[in-house]
């Protein structure tokens, strides 16, 4: 605590993460203002992790999650998801990493699926930030992970709401064809909002 205490104020959150590796972000800024430290400026960056909750999360997303760009009115949403039938599991999850929602996804019978839960996380700079913290420890999907941080830095750059382009029609067709599950889906089509039709083929 008494290191904490000395450098939280003037050093950068890069050099407090390596100084406490086990620990994330806002559990370091918990511990500085139970002590009753506060820091000069902040960094715009909303999520960051430990290493050590960066490996977790990597191989959780890679065995259970997904990493996704969802069509939504007009233009791209970045996601990452995470889904179990074991509700404290995704709740778990959620503490851990610090960041998204949870939710229910409602049973449905008529196509034998059980109840499950949900993790959520939207928007460019909290999957940005999430994405590059995992990616160094993603045992599969690094190729997804790596087309939503370019998609993520190119919003960036261009800016939200500046509907779809090519760059990112060919994002999104190329993480839906990662993304295709199983042999026999050996043709997709979709439309951008230019009505331009994509097939894509066997991966």
């Amino acid at each position: 605590m008494e290191m904490l205490k000395e450098l939280y104020s003037i050093e950068s959150k890069k050099a407090l993460m390596a100084l406490f590796p086990n620990r994330t972000w806002n559990a370091i800024r918990s511990a500085a203002k139970d002590i009753g430290v506060h820091r000069f400026r902040s960094s715009g960056i909303p999520v960051l992790l430990s290493q050590e909750d960066a490996r977790l999360a990597a191989w959780a997303i890679a065995c259970e999650g997904s990493i996704q760009l969802l069509s939504n009115r007009g233009t791209l949403m970045p996601r990452l998801s995470l889904f179990n039938t074991a509700r404290e599991l995704v709740v778990k999850f959620r503490e851990i990493v610090g960041c998204g929602v949870v939710w229910t996804q409602v049973a449905k019978p008529k196509f034998n699926q059980r109840e499950c839960y949900a993790w959520y996380l939207y928007g460019i700079m909290p999957c940005l930030s999430f994405s590059e913290a995992i990616r160094p420890f993603l045992p599969i999907k690094q190729e997804q992970c790596a087309l939503l941080i370019e998609y993520c830095r190119h919003r960036q750059t261009f800016g939200w709401h500046g509907g779809k382009n090519e760059k990112d029609s060919a994002i999104r067709c190329r993480m839906l064809e990662l993304n295709a599950r199983g042999r026999g889906r050996t043709k997709q089509k979709w439309r951008d909002k230019n009505g331009i039709r994509y097939e894509l083929g066997e991966r």
